[in-house]
């Protein structure tokens, strides 16, 4: 995840050891049915709804992710 300054995503802005810890979302997924970054973008949200996670606005807006390299 990539937080609105392009920045990587930093949870909360907490502080340890004088580091910024990285949000604990940060995952990949690798979608090997996928025939194109496009199929996949299509078909990650689906995915994610029936397993219960469906896109929402809340604290999380504003991040960003990185699908085969594209924004």
């Amino acid at each position: 995840m990539l937080a609105p300054d392009d920045a990587p995503a930093r949870w909360i802005n907490q502080i340890y050891y004088g580091e910024n810890l990285r949000d604990p979302v940060n995952i990949i997924i690798v979608d090997r049915a996928a025939t194109s970054v496009a199929d996949t973008t299509n078909r990650l949200p689906y995915a994610l709804a029936v397993t219960g996670f469906p896109l929402r606005m809340g604290h999380s807006s504003g991040y960003s992710g990185l699908i085969g390299g594209v924004r």
